[in-house]
């Protein structure tokens, strides 16, 4: 089996992609209910304003699978053109990366760790997490805390709303 993180985010595409498929608690959790996956295989879905993903362990099936399952619930095609795909250590450390804040349109933004975990745990409630998936999320969570901690990406601005009312200033 091999790691995955895929998706759309706002460095890959346009706004209205990211949009379109942005996906409600209760949308994930209906992608969860009907997700059928490889015996073994594990999932985490992420989905904020800016950015769709899936974090997956499993097989290639299994990545067909969990676009289509994301088109169906968007309601949209997958877009191929402006999606991304990364396999084993560049798909674990975009994990670490998006969790730490380092992939948010603000560097070092606080609010996705809390948005990983509140996904990690509808993940964990629904099922498809076992303990490959479990150690990770648990590696970029204390990751996360301690880039928040050690360096000084978040004395700032904590999202982009706060940011763009300094920007205003």
């Amino acid at each position: 089996m091999t790691f995955y993180a895929l998706g759309l985010n706002h460095k890959h595409a346009a706004i209205e992609k990211t949009e379109a498929f942005a996906l409600s608690e209760e949308a994930q959790c209906a992608v969860y209910d009907e997700l059928i996956l490889s015996e073994g295989a594990e999932v985490v879905l992420l989905s904020t304003c800016n950015r769709t993903e899936a974090y997956l362990y499993g097989r290639e099936p299994d990545v067909r699978r969990v676009r289509a399952a994301l088109a169906t619930a968007a309601d949209a095609s997958w877009p191929e053109d402006s999606s991304f795909l990364r396999k084993n250590e560049a798909a674990i450390r975009h994990v670490l990366r998006v969790t730490a804040g380092l992939e948010s349109m603000v560097l070092g933004d606080q609010q996705i760790l809390a948005q990983v975990k509140d996904a990690y745990q509808r993940a964990v409630d629904a099922g498809p997490v076992h303990s490959l998936m479990h150690r990770l999320l648990h590696t970029a969570f204390r990751a996360a805390q301690r880039v928040s901690s050690e360096t000084t990406l978040s004395p700032g601005a904590a999202s982009v709303s706060p940011a763009a009312r300094e920007v205003a200033r």
